[in-house]
C-alpha cells in the first residue's frame, strides 16, 4: 500500500487511506535515545499511563471513559534498539459506524493518555503508582520461574559482538525498587521534551480527523534528531562460547546462535525468512527430524534478527538428550549448506510466507507496524515481501547458509527430577 506524508512543525504524519476497515489505527512514536539502567522506569510508565489519566484517575473511571467512547484500544509499549521508541498506539471504530463527534473525542482522550497523566501534588498518584509498581513486581517474579524467556535472554547475551539485541528489554525488579514515585514526572516530561515525533495513520481518515491529531500536536513538540540504525554489523567468530546454567527446572532448553556474515539487502528481506522457515518453521527440518523422528526435544524451532545478522536454533530438551540434539540441530542447517532442500520444503516455505503476508494485510495493525518499519528502518511493504518471496531460489538459500557460522551454544540445564 503506498502512504503520503503531511509535514508538519517539528512532526510528521504519514497516511494510509484505506475503506478496508471499519476502524481506523493511529500509532504516535516518540523516539529518544536511553541507558540501558532506564529500561525499567520506562516500561513503568508507560503501563502507568494507561491504568489512568488526568481525567479518568483510577480503573473504575478509566473502563466507564472507554465504554463511552465505543471501546476503543490503547497501548502503550517500548522498543529498544540504538534508541527507545515508546510507542502509543489506538484503534477505533470510525465515527461513520458510531456518530458524529466521536472520532475528535477518541483521539483528544488518546492524547490525552500521552500528555496528561494522573498526577497529585505534581507527582504520579501515589495509588496508581502503587498498583503499576506491584503488577510489575509480580511480572518479574513471574519472570524468573519462566525457564523459556530466561534461555532466551541469557542466551542472547552471550553474542560476541555489541548488538541490541544482547540487551534483556524486560527490565528488571533491582531497577524497578529504585523507582522513585516524586521523579518520574520530571523524568516523563523531558522524555517528552526531546523527544522526536512521528504519526502514523491506517483507516478511511478525513481531513477533520488529521485536523485534530494537529490540534494536538501544534505547539507542544519539540524539533529533535535521531539517526535510526536498521542493520547492526557483525564479525567473525573467532571461537564459539559454550555456556551451561543450571536451573531448578524439569525440561532443559538449548539455543545455538549464529552470526550471518556479510547478509545483502535482499537476502536479509527475502531469503533469510525462507531459509528460517525451511530449518525451523512449524512442520520443518528442526521440526521433522529432531522432533518427529529422533524424538530427542518436546519442540525445535529456528528464528532470526535481520538487523542484527542473527539466526538462532532452539529445543525444549531432557537434559541427557544435550549433545545428540545439539548434533542433530547442526546436522539440519549442515544439510541446508550441502544443498539438501527439496522443491517440496522451498514452495512451502514460500507458501507459508505469503500465507503470512495475507493475514497481515487483513490487520490493520500490521499494515500500520509495516508502514513504521518502512519509514524508520527502509524496510519492504508487505506487498513486496510477498512478491520477492516467490522469487527466491533454491541457490540462493545455499549460499546464504554459506554465510552463517556459529558463535554460542547456551543450556538451560534443568536439574530438578520429574515429579
Amino acid at each position: 500500500m503506498s502512504y503520503k506524508v503531511i509535514k508538519c512543525d517539528n512532526y510528521d504524519i504519514y497516511l494510509i487511506k484505506t475503506n478496508k476497515f471499519k476502524t481506523i489505527n493511529i500509532s504516535t512514536i516518540l523516539i529518544s535515545d536511553y541507558k540501558k539502567e532506564e529500561i525499567t522506569i520506562n516500561k513503568f510508565i508507560s503501563e502507568y499511563l494507561v491504568n489512568s489519566n488526568e481525567y479518568a484517575k483510577d480503573e473504575v473511571s478509566m473502563s466507564k471513559k472507554y465504554m463511552y467512547l465505543y471501546e476503543p484500544s490503547i497501548s502503550v509499549n517500548d522498543f529498544f534498539s540504538n534508541e527507545h521508541h515508546k510507542i502509543y498506539s489506538t484503534t477505533f471504530l470510525n465515527e461513520k459506524y458510531t456518530e458524529k463527534g466521536m472520532n475528535k473525542k477518541t483521539i483528544d482522550f488518546y492524547y490525552s493518555i500521552l500528555f496528561n497523566p494522573n498526577l497529585e501534588n505534581e507527582e504520579f498518584e501515589k495509588n496508581n503508582f502503587n498498583i503499576i509498581n506491584t503488577k510489575m513486581i509480580s511480572w518479574f517474579k513471574m519472570d524468573e520461574e519462566d525457564s523459556r524467556s530466561m534461555a532466551y535472554y541469557n542466551s542472547l547475551s552471550n553474542i560476541s559482538d555489541d548488538l541490541p539485541i544482547r540487551v534483556d528489554n524486560r527490565g528488571s525488579l533491582e531497577e524497578l525498587l529504585k523507582i522513585k514515585r516524586e521523579e518520574l514526572k520530571n523524568y516523563y516530561f523531558n522524555k517528552i521534551n526531546k523527544s522526536k515525533f512521528n504519526v502514523f495513520v491506517v483507516g478511511d481518515y478525513d481531513d477533520d480527523l488529521i485536523s485534530c491529531i494537529k490540534s494536538n500536536l501544534d505547539n507542544k513538540v519539540k524539533e529533535n534528531y535521531y539517526e535510526l540504525k536498521n542493520v547492526f554489523d557483525v564479525t567473525d567468530t573467532k571461537e564459539i562460547k559454550t555456556v551451561i546454567e543450571e536451573k531448578d527446572f524439569n525440561q532443559s532448553i538449548i539455543y545455538l546462535i549464529y552470526k550471518i556474515i556479510g547478509m545483502t539487502d535482499r537476502e536479509r528481506y527475502y531469503v533469510l525468512p525462507i531459509l528460517n522457515n525451511i530449518l525451523g518453521g512449524s512442520s520443518a527440518k528442526l521440526f521433522n527430524n529432531v522432533r518427529e523422528k529422533n524424538s530427542l526435544a518436546y519442540y525445535a524451532y529456528s528464528g532470526y534478527s535481520p538487523s542484527n545478522n542473527i539466526l538462532y536454533m532452539y529445543a525444549g530438551i531432557s537434559k541427557e538428550n544435550y549433545d545428540a540434539c545439539s548434533n542433530l540441530m547442526k546436522e539440519q542447517l549442515g544439510e541446508i549448506k550441502k544443498g539438501n532442500i527439496t522443491d517440496d520444503e522451498l514452495e512451502n516455505a514460500k507458501s507459508s510466507l505469503c500465507s503470512g503476508i495475507l493475514v497481515n494485510l487483513d490487520s490493520i495493525s500490521s499494515i500500520n507496524k509495516n508502514l513504521m518499519g518502512q519509514v524508520f528502518f527502509k524496510l519492504p511493504s508487505l506487498e513486496e515481501s510477498k512478491s520477492n518471496y516467490l522469487t527466491v531460489t533454491k541457490e540462493e538459500v545455499i549460499n546464504l547458509s554459506s554465510k552463517i557460522k556459529q558463535d554460542v551454544e547456551y543450556l538451560l540445564k534443568g536439574v530438578k527430577e520429574w515429579e
